[in-house]
């Protein structure tokens, strides 16, 4: 087994140490190991290669989105929300602020976070 191999191990392993109870320590503890692993990663320079979590409460919407949606569609778009959860991110600038100001940021409440804990 190589080096790598055996600190991989080693990391699965501790994953399972993690206190699952705790939602705000839980993402803390993802977004730390997160950042860890992208200091490190090859795809660093690329925008995807660290999703960082936040509280849907930190997060507002910007003033510019030329987007509307009638309300029958955004009560189809809550539906499918609460059935299936988002298929998208909402993506946020470093202070908080989002490009999504229409359908997506009127409906971020639909699903609980905590749902992550099932």
């Amino acid at each position: 087994m190589t080096l790598n191999e055996q600190i991989a191990q080693d990391i699965v392993a501790s994953i399972a140490l993690i206190d699952m109870t705790d939602l705000d320590s839980l993402v803390d503890t993802i977004n730390t190991v997160r950042a860890a692993l992208h200091n490190i990663s090859p795809f660093r320079t690329e925008p995807v290669d660290f999703v960082k979590w936040v509280r849907n409460t930190t997060v507002y919407a910007n003033d510019y989105n030329p987007n509307s949606v009638a309300p029958p569609e955004m009560e189809l778009l809550r539906v499918s929300i609460e059935a299936d959860g988002y298929t998208q991110l909402i993506v946020a600038m470093p202070d908080t602020t989002t490009g999504a100001k229409g359908s997506a940021w009127r409906s971020r409440r639909v699903k609980p976070t905590a749902s992550i804990l099932k």
